[in-house]
């Protein structure tokens, strides 16, 4: 008899978004996937609503229950979240998360394709994307920023560092704009898996060099664009390392940063007298930092 497996849907608002995905880790709960529920009129997307997704096979059932609850207790109202529980066909199991994903364009030139779609033809630069139920699929407020900006930054050859690269998307996306070459480092051996797969995917193994590891792997050498789209802990933390990566007028970009600690990232910087330029979207912020005499 095959083992039955569950889905656990939690329902939130995007403000606890960032906190949710700290306790995830926190607690080794891996692949979730998130989404914008639809509102009650079922055609526009509520964006100050947050779902979150975690699949898993019964035996976890009850164990992985109940500590999401206890981190969730110990940091989020009660009345901020909930909880639903089914049980997945076979079929769903892989499939159910897809329907959320489907192509669409960035910019003025990227555009981003699932892999299990028929590729339509576009003069775009196409990504083709399988996040693997856990890593970027672009259409995050995070990275969409980060695609944004790389559009207007890349103009041939430069080479790129992208700290936390996910899925890789923003790797790719370097080298679909014209980059020289890419470093992709994930300390995720999970994410690094799917970041090969898309790399593989969209012919970019040549220029892209993924590596699984911490600040301690990146390569001794400057970059002209240092990526990293993780959250504003980690930002901080590794900030002066990956600073001291940037060329001289060079940039830094930086996302995963939710509004809500916007004044905490805006002192950070300012107290290191560096001068930025900030965009919000959906709650999230984006900083470009260029590496100027101060």
């Amino acid at each position: 008899m095959s083992t039955k497996k569950y889905e656990i849907s939690l329902n939130t608002t995007l403000q606890w978004e960032e906190l949710i995905e700290e306790i995830l880790n926190d607690l080794n709960i891996q692949n979730p996937y998130s989404y914008y529920p639809y509102k009650e009129d079922f055609v526009s997307v509520d964006r100050e609503r947050y779902n979150l997704v975690i699949n898993f096979q019964s035996h976890e059932k009850d164990k992985d229950i109940s500590r999401l609850k206890k981190g969730l207790r110990n940091n989020i109202p009660e009345d901020s979240w909930d909880i639903e529980v089914k049980e997945l066909k076979e079929t769903d199991w892989q499939n159910e998360w897809k329907k959320f994903f489907s192509a669409f364009d960035i910019g003025k030139r990227l555009r981003i394709v699932p892999a299990w779609e028929e590729e339509v033809p576009s003069n775009r630069e196409t990504i083709i994307v399988d996040p693997g139920m856990a890593f970027g699929t672009g259409g995050h407020a995070t990275t969409f920023l980060c695609l944004e900006a790389l559009e207007e930054l890349i103009h041939a050859e430069e080479n790129v560092l992208d700290f936390g690269a996910g899925s890789a998307i923003l790797s790719v996306a370097s080298i679909k704009l014209g980059a020289k070459r890419c470093d992709a480092v994930e300390i995720d051996p999970v994410a690094v898996g799917y970041a090969e797969s898309n790399i593989v995917m969209n012919d970019c193994q040549g220029a892209i060099s993924i590596i699984c590891g911490d600040s301690s792997a990146i390569p001794n050498q400057e970059y002209e664009i240092v990526i990293a789209n993780i959250t504003i802990d980690i930002i901080m933390k590794e900030f002066n390392i990956l600073w001291q990566l940037v060329k001289f007028e060079g940039f830094i970009l930086l996302s995963g940063i939710i509004s809500d600690r916007q004044d905490e990232m805006n002192n950070f910087l300012k107290k290191q007298g560096i001068k930025f330029d900030l965009k919000e979207k959906d709650g999230w912020c984006r900083y470009l930092i260029q590496k100027k005499d101060i």
